[in-house]
């Protein structure tokens, strides 16, 4: 199959920006990557996302368009800055940004205008890649697991190993070494934190986790909410960013919540990882939350084994997710499967975007 170019979109539940990242690929292996960029929303924007996610769709239409209009921006902007062209891309793989996700209902919803971002940025769009792995029996996620593959494939890897990505949710790629793939979400990522941050400090994250560093854990609570029956299912297994509620920490000190909140992630990270990763000759941290050394710290502690960092000379944790959906595009061009029984419990062989292709009008 023909190698193609791709930029891949990423908007996470942890609502920080946009993430843009090239990929050249034929959906199967990978070629190499270009330039990563991120587009930091606004505070003004974010609380529109805080408000959709609350359930409040009284402004859907227009922050969709609002947001779609911002992915545009930031595809034009990332062209003009790299030297390339409209021409240049064969495809976008859009993901657009999780309102509300609960696959027991068979319900994902990413607001996100395909049709849209086409006609802005004159370059064909893959979007709606949840939806259909939902509709045939799937959780909705994680959905980047084979993309994780071509990666330590790429990097040469030593196996089996582990994936961790923290963005809003945190997941699990587990590649063993017959190269079969395990994916689950394992808990809370960045979002209790970050709501956490803005509420206590006006600050949109914990910058390396110094915040939650000044507080003290409270052992009790953090065991009572490890006791979630989340932890006893078994994967595959997806979480939306509101699913664990976290009231009983209310009565503590601002910074003990955010330790607590912090020491959650880890502990909950770590558990995903004796259960379900037998073997693990490492783990690789993506995703924003690698950035939290204090989270880096617990879940080193926790799980007793220390991660890699998350740039390496093989890639840039930052930017997998992106990649990841640029990846997906090309593999859905080719009608290839993005899903698979053992990482989201789809039936087997559903390619998972539902939305086609759109091209520039």
């Amino acid at each position: 199959m023909q190698y193609k170019t791709a930029i891949g979109l990423m908007s996470g539940t942890s609502l920080d920006g946009i993430d843009v990242a090239l990929i050249q690929t034929n959906g199967e292996h990978i070629k190499s990557f270009g330039e990563y960029a991120e587009y930091p929303y606004t505070n003004e924007f974010r609380n529109k996302l805080y408000t959709l996610i609350s359930g409040d769709y009284s402004q859907l239409d227009a922050t969709t368009k609002q947001l779609t209009e911002l992915h545009a921006n930031a595809v034009n902007d990332y062209l003009k800055n790299n030297n390339l062209t409209a021409k240049d891309i064969d495809i976008i793989g859009f993901h657009g940004q999780t309102i509300y996700h609960n696959p027991g209902a068979g319900i994902t919803t990413q607001v996100g205008d395909g049709a849209l971002l086409a006609k802005l940025t004159n370059i064909s769009v893959i979007n709606d890649f949840r939806s259909n792995d939902v509709k045939h029996g799937g959780q909705g996620a994680p959905l980047i697991p084979v993309f994780h593959r071509a990666l330590a494939d790429m990097a040469g890897l030593k196996k089996p190993l582990a994936f961790i990505n923290i963005g809003g949710v945190a997941n699990i790629t587990y590649i063993a070494s017959d190269n079969s793939l395990k994916a689950f979400d394992t808990g809370p990522g960045n979002a209790l934190i970050n709501d956490c941050a803005k509420l206590h400090f006006n600050q949109n994250y914990d910058d390396k986790g110094n915040l939650a560093r000044q507080g003290n854990i409270n052992e009790d609570l953090l065991n009572k909410l490890m006791q979630h029956p989340y932890f006893a299912l078994k994967p595959p297994k997806s979480l939306d960013r509101n699913d664990f509620k976290t009231d009983i920490l209310n009565s503590l000190k601002p910074h003990d919540q955010l330790a607590t909140l912090t020491a959650f992630t880890a502990k909950s990270i770590a558990l995903g990882l004796q259960q379900h990763c037998p073997n693990l000759q490492n783990i690789y941290l993506c995703g924003g939350g690698m950035h939290n050394d204090y989270l880096v710290k617990l879940i080193t502690r926790y799980s007793s084994k220390q991660p890699d960092s998350g740039h390496y000379s093989a890639f840039n944790g930052d930017a997998i997710e992106a990649q990841g959906f640029g990846f997906l595009a090309v593999r859905s061009l080719y009608n290839l499967p993005l899903t698979f029984s053992d990482t989201t419990n789809c039936r087997p062989l559903h390619s998972s975007y539902s939305g086609g292709v759109f091209y520039p009008a």
